[in-house]
Order: C-alpha cells, then structure tokens, then sequence
C-alpha cells in the first residue's frame, strides 16, 4: 500500500537454565510462543549443563515452555512463564521445575465409539466449547499443565501437577 510506513524493528534474544530440584536438566525440549501470536512456536532442547537460548526473537511478551516427559501416551507436563523480549537486547528467564507429583488419570467415556483423544489440563478456571478455544486459553496462562492422548478411550493422564485448581478440556476425534 503506497504510503503506508514499514517500521522494523531490531530482534532480541532469550536465555536461561532449566534446573529440577537445584540441578541442570539436559535435553529438556523448551518452545517460546509470542502471547499475541500463540499459534507460532519456536523450539530448542537445553544443553547438558541445562541452559538454552532463543536468537532472533520479534520485541513481544512470550509465554516459554519447558517440557517434562516427551511421550503424548504417557504423558506430559508444561512448566510456562512469561518474559518481555526487548529490541536489541537479551532476557534472562530460568526455569525450575518444581512439579507436584501429582498425576490425573482421565478416562473418556461416550455413547459412541472414541477414536483418538486430546486431553489438556490447565491450571485455573478455562472455559473453551471449539478446540481454537482451547489453545487460545492455552496461550494464556502460566504454572503446569498436563497433556496426553487416549486410543479408543483408554486412560489418560496427566503427570507432575501441583496443588491447585485446574480445568480439563477433551477433544475428541472420531474412529474414522
């Protein structure tokens, strides 16, 4: 559009260590997703001194996340929090992950036969009736959250949740 400005900004950088229980924790998958933008994720894995880092980051609020377990049948855990990234300049954000222990195992139940299923645990009070909803909410909050999957509605479960309030959102796709 002619005479509409285009303003560039310089990109900045994030880095950090992941510890658990006060130790680094290697090979920890971390994804960083712009607040405004969640749809768009970035990802890297910590080192085995535990730290990672995120170049050529848009100046934006990120919710970044660290993942506990890598397998959607068993389980996995979230550990979010937010930072501001700033033009021209490095954040810091290191993340302990001090996991409750607590596992919720869900079994989805219907009148139809189930095929594959989503389920998300979030924490506080999440309201969603479509799937875009859901992972709008998702984008939002910080803490632990629990994702798995279900075959053919066998359990779910969700591991590492501390104490608190938490919603639990299924998608359920069917058999075909």
């Amino acid at each position: 559009i002619e005479g509409l400005p285009l303003v560039l900004l310089k990109v900045g950088a994030l880095e950090g260590t992941v510890r658990k229980a006060g130790a680094a924790e290697p090979d920890v998958a971390v994804s960083a997703s712009s607040v405004n933008f969640p749809a768009v994720s970035f990802n890297v894995a910590t080192g085995p001194d535990g730290r990672y880092r995120f170049d050529r980051l848009a100046p934006d609020t990120y919710r970044i996340k660290a993942m506990l377990g890598g397998n959607p049948m068993a389980g996995m855990s979230f550990f979010s929090k937010q930072v501001e990234i700033g033009e021209d300049s490095t954040a810091k954000l290191d993340i302990d992950l001090e996991s409750g222990g607590t596992t919720l195992t869900v079994t989805m139940k219907s009148s139809e036969d189930l095929g594959f299923s989503r389920l998300s645990i979030l924490k506080g009070v999440v309201s969603a009736a479509s799937a875009r909803e859901l992972e709008a909410s998702v984008g939002q909050g910080t803490g632990f959250e629990g994702a798995s999957m279900s075959i053919r509605g066998q359990p779910a479960q969700a591991k590492n949740l501390s104490p608190g309030r938490y919603s639990g959102c299924a998608i359920v796709y069917p058999p075909q």
